[in-house]
């Protein structure tokens, strides 16, 4: 079983295992003509705890790809992300 959403991947390290390998998309040879988006791995044997805090690291690091911000905003889009991630799950 693969848990997958737009932006993510998470694979079971085995069927009884509680770890996960991550992938995350990626844009690969932005702003050429071949432009495409890719999975690729983040993260191997992974909580899902951790897992889901990476994911929420990414899509900061990808909305601020060039930005500074201070410790205020950083902590409150955090935890709109992790919100947002909850949501998802109707949680």
């Amino acid at each position: 079983m693969t848990i997958e959403e737009s932006d993510f991947r998470l694979i079971p390290v085995s069927k009884s295992s509680s770890m996960f390998d991550l992938e995350l998309l990626y844009v690969v040879n932005k702003g050429k003509s071949n432009e495409r988006t890719e999975f690729r791995n983040a993260g191997y044997g992974m909580s899902l705890e951790s897992a889901i805090r990476k994911i929420i690291m990414n899509r900061l690091s990808s909305k601020h790809i060039e930005d500074s911000v201070d410790l205020k905003t950083f902590l409150q889009e955090f935890k709109e992300e992790a919100l947002k991630i909850k949501q998802m799950c109707g949680i």
